[in-house]
């Protein structure tokens, strides 16, 4: 596992901008009123260290494999019907309440993973293998983008929805990934006194863009496909297009928030994605 890339200077510069705001005691715009109807509002500013682990079947509509004499094009073929892919993304978020009900933020994080494919190689339409072979594409890279969260509560009742717009900048691709990724929940709180419990559930959303190209040499791949592919064509090339069986999932989670600054959130989603997400929070 490569390291979080350089979170204790982005973190301190952040920590740095976002007290100086709190000082200044400008947002949230309208909290004053919230607070005067009995509204309970959190600090307006938080940093947020997560970790998600997503494991999802995808189905593989296409593998195309060229190279700039066109040698792959006409000789090889590839078929595939499904993919397993698993991910991990760590994430650092700043994040500040505009308003009572709208929070936005903004995060920089780090992406690594794998998705491989049991696949059958044809060479002039004969079949190299007897059997599947393993067609791996391992990746990692960069993740950034920004979001926002709608919330409203009655009592102890509360709801939110959250939208993020992200982009992955692979090792092993041309291009980014985007990910577009919205998750509704309904939940109630246990206030007790500065502490306070939460549980919810909710869904989540995504919408990743799953084409993949790049070139054959970055994927490492080994045994007789890699070298076969490399006798034919050294700078060969390959596109992978597919798509998620189910953009769905189902999510059930617990917060725990500590003297109203430290807040910890464990969540598990199940269906067709299986997911884990872990964060602990800090709020001024």
């Amino acid at each position: 596992m490569r390291p979080f890339p350089a979170v204790t200077p982005v973190c301190a510069a952040l920590l740095s901008v976002f007290s100086a705001a709190a000082q200044a005691g400008t947002f949230p715009i309208w909290g004053e009123e919230a607070q005067a109807r009995g509204y309970e509002l959190p600090r307006t500013y938080g940093l947020t260290l997560s970790a998600m682990d997503i494991d999802q079947p995808l189905v593989i509509d296409e593998i195309r494999l060229t190279d700039p004499n066109m040698i792959l094009d006409q000789l090889v073929a590839v078929e595939a019907d499904k993919a397993d892919q698993e991910s991990q993304t760590y994430t650092l978020r700043a994040d500040m309440w505009v308003f009572p009900f709208l929070n936005l933020y903004g995060l920089v994080g780090y992406t690594e993973g794998t998705s491989e494919a049991m696949v059958v190689p044809f060479v002039a339409g004969n079949p190299v293998t007897a059997e599947p072979v393993l067609f791996p594409l391992d990746f990692n890279g960069t993740t950034y983008g920004g979001g926002l969260t709608l919330a409203y509560g009655i009592g102890n009742w509360w709801a939110a929805i959250d939208i993020n717009y992200t982009f992955t900048d692979l090792n092993i691709i041309d291009g980014e990934i985007e990910a577009f990724t919205s998750s509704p929940r309904l939940g109630y709180r246990w206030p007790m006194g500065v502490h306070e419990y939460r549980l919810w559930a909710g869904a989540m959303y995504q919408d990743v863009d799953q084409v993949f190209r790049g070139q054959l040499a970055s994927l490492g791949l080994g045994g007789g496909l890699g070298e076969l592919l490399q006798g034919i064509a050294p700078d060969g090339r390959f596109e992978v297009r597919q798509h998620l069986v189910s953009p769905w999932n189902t999510l059930v989670g617990a917060m725990y928030v500590y003297d109203r600054r430290w807040e910890f959130i464990l969540e598990g989603g199940f269906g067709d994605r299986d997911s884990i997400f872990f964060s602990t929070g800090y709020r001024f």
